[in-house]
């Protein structure tokens, strides 16, 4: 995000704008104050870490309120406190902490409508929630499933309580604005800044994860048909194998053939959905 922002490589949606730019403005308002942009990482470090504090101090606030035992709410601060997890995210420059704030919020505010009921919120509570469903998607781009899904369940639990009017609107608020001001959004940075777009890779990333698993376990079994269907979608499977790592699919995704085109996405499929059978 910082190599695009400071003009390095060109701009991508293949990681969320609004955090590339957001991150990239401050690095380059550091290097224009003092001449380094070690200044504006470390500005944006600090931003980082009192957005995801602030965001779980929200959470024991809300386990105060509902009146959890004190213990219990010793436990969960001292996990946020003492856990190496949050000291070492918070001090690198990942689009994950601001994502992880925001979703923190988006919790917590429907934990408040299951509380209060659907029924009881105002409109400033709708309001909010809308906001920060559209910060979540974006801030991530598999953020925006989550609202969606989310908001869809909710309607399905809570409409037959509500008149049609008001499910209408509900799931208006916090499932169709969301989406629009997401893509939306996204489409207008995309265009004003002549980002390329990401990569189908993205989408497909479980599934890529997921074959590259069988290779590095069972790829002897496969049958011509199903190492082309395999090959000309992510290259060689013997490298495919290689690359694999359990904690993240960027390796496998980065071997993705970006001129195979939709045939050879269905050809993949077809081959890995008979492995599975």
């Amino acid at each position: 995000g910082i190599a695009q922002g400071v003009g390095e490589i060109a701009y991508t949606s293949h990681h969320p704008l609004l955090h590339t730019l957001f991150m990239s403005s401050l690095v380059k308002l550091g290097k224009l104050i003092t001449g380094s942009y070690n200044a504006g990482a470390f500005v944006y470090i600090v931003l980082q870490a009192l957005m995801l504090s602030a965001a779980l101090a929200g959470t024991i606030v809300r386990l105060a309120r509902r009146q959890a035992s004190y213990s219990f709410r010793f436990f969960a601060l001292a996990i946020y406190l003492l856990s190496p997890m949050y000291s070492n995210m918070v001090s690198t420059l990942l689009k994950d902490i601001p994502f992880m704030a925001a979703f923190i919020w988006y919790l917590l505010l429907l934990e408040e409508c299951v509380h209060r009921g659907l029924d009881t919120l105002s409109p400033r509570d709708m309001v909010k929630l809308t906001l920060v469903s559209a910060l979540v998607g974006l801030l991530r781009k598999n953020g925006l499933y989550v609202v969606v899904l989310t908001a869809v369940v909710i309607v399905i639990v809570w409409g037959k309580r509500l008149k049609a009017k008001k499910v209408f609107i509900m799931f208006a608020m916090i499932a169709v604005l969301p989406l629009l001001l997401c893509k939306g959004g996204d489409e207008r940075t995309i265009r004003s800044l002549h980002a390329n777009r990401g990569s189908v890779a993205e989408m497909m990333s479980i599934p890529f994860q997921q074959t590259a698993r069988y290779l590095q376990l069972y790829r002897g079994e496969l049958s011509p048909a199903e190492r082309e269907g395999i090959e000309t979608v992510l290259g060689d499977v013997d490298k495919i194998a290689l690359r694999y790592d359990p904690l993240s699919a960027d390796a496998i995704k980065a071997l993705y053939v970006t001129t195979s085109g939709f045939e050879a996405l269905t050809d993949y499929t077809q081959a890995r959905l008979l492995r599975l059978c």
